[in-house]
């Protein structure tokens, strides 16, 4: 079955078929590569390539949550990051937000609403790891509070939880209006975007690329791998630096309004959502398969899909399943995205990795991409993939990438 935000959409533009030249082509027509061509416009001539179509791979197979911090709460991220750098993180993705807020979401119909985040526990030694995080959170200014077992139970109607941390500022979105709304904006302003145009080969040339697609050359001075998953398919180093992981979802016909806001639950395993025409929205449980969710391959499973079910039923909800399906998500080995530079190429850049949180980093990702392009900062640390380069990593490439 085809995703919900994707059912009915249609190409919205050609195939590249004539050889041309840009300052900047970017790969991947995904909330990444849908911001780098908003932050991009009326700066240089960028053109935009896309495999398939606009928002057709995770973007558009999520369940459009935008969120605060990583998939690691905040307790954990500390442990892992260090107490600077993940303070840095959260507030990172706070800005994220406001940037979609001030320069999409106050034109454009993409069903946004701030309307709050939980993450619930499902553990005793869960719900000590989000009071532990609350604490922290609290102590370095962000606006979480923690409810109690009795009251979360009573907001899902099932005896499951043992309590949740409430996030007053996440928020909820149509994923695929919103990569439409930045493209239709870059679009605008001058980009070239091209669907049904696979890259076949990039080659590096004096002062630039040559990428090699179905039909036609581009040449460019900069090139942008913002292709999450599909990354390690372009450029090799990173075959070993993002993983793909399949995530399954359903959704289900329209029912009585009875959620507001987002849930991510059982350490983010679990997660779902109610729509504003009623339909419930509900993805995880990798983790009873992780050997067959890892890789390139779309498709369901029953193990997976019933216990998608299940989780519903559990909440004492009638429905009746509408929609399944998959999409591939490119995770990092620390969780974190890689924006910046690859290696020692400066005019070769990546912005990929999101691990599962596209939706709440990507708009600034694009801002800190075209920072690097037009302003000549060399990197943006918290997500430098310099952080992943050794003393084998080698530095430089034959012509092709």
């Amino acid at each position: 079955m085809k995703p919900y935000w994707l059912v009915g959409k249609k190409s919205s533009f050609p195939v590249l078929k004539h050889n041309l030249h840009a300052d900047v082509a970017v790969i991947g027509a995904g909330i990444t590569g849908a911001s780098v061509c908003y932050w991009l416009s009326n700066k240089c001539s960028v053109v935009l390539l896309e495999k398939e179509a606009v928002a057709s791979q995770a973007s558009g197979r999520n369940a459009g949550f935008i969120l605060t911090g990583t998939s690691d709460y905040y307790s954990r991220a500390i442990e892992r990051y260090g107490h600077e750098k993940a303070r840095a993180i959260w507030e990172a993705t706070q800005l994220n937000h406001v940037l979609l807020e001030k320069y999409v979401f106050n034109d454009d119909d993409c069903d946004h609403v701030r309307s709050g985040s939980y993450l619930v526990a499902t553990s005793d030694k869960e719900m000590q790891d989000l009071y532990e995080s609350v604490n922290l959170l609290k102590k370095d200014g962000f606006s979480y509070k923690l409810l109690s077992e009795g009251e979360m139970n009573a907001i899902l109607s099932s005896k499951n939880s043992s309590g949740a941390a409430y996030n007053a500022k996440d928020g909820e979105v149509n994923p695929v209006r919103l990569v439409e709304a930045l493209v239709g904006k870059a679009k605008d302003s001058g980009t070239r975007i091209f669907e049904k145009t696979g890259v076949k080969r990039i080659t590096r040339q004096k002062g630039g690329f040559r990428i090699m697609t179905d039909h036609a050359t581009v040449n460019s001075d900069f090139v942008v791998l913002a292709t999450n998953a599909y990354t390690p398919m372009l450029h090799r180093y990173f075959k070993d630096k993002i993983m793909p992981v399949r995530g399954q979802m359903l959704a289900t016909s329209p029912i009585k309004k009875r959620f507001k806001g987002v849930f991510y639950a059982n350490y983010g395993h679990e997660y779902w959502r109610q729509t504003h025409d009623g339909r419930m929205l509900v993805g995880g449980f990798r983790e009873l398969d992780l050997a067959r969710e890892k890789g390139y391959r779309l498709g369901t499973t029953k193990k997976i899909q019933k216990s998608l079910e299940k989780l519903l039923a559990q909440m004492s909800l009638r429905f009746r399943v509408e929609y399944r399906w998959s999409g591939v998500m490119g995770f990092t080995r620390d969780h974190l995205p890689l924006v910046g530079p690859v290696l020692d190429e400066g005019n070769l850049l990546v912005s990929a990795g999101y691990s599962g949180h596209g939706l709440g980093f990507g708009f600034l990702a694009g801002r800190m991409i075209s920072e690097i392009i037009i302003d000549g900062k060399t990197s943006h640390e918290l997500f430098s993939p310099s952080r992943y380069y050794d003393k084998t990593t080698p530095l430089r490439h034959n012509s092709d990438i």
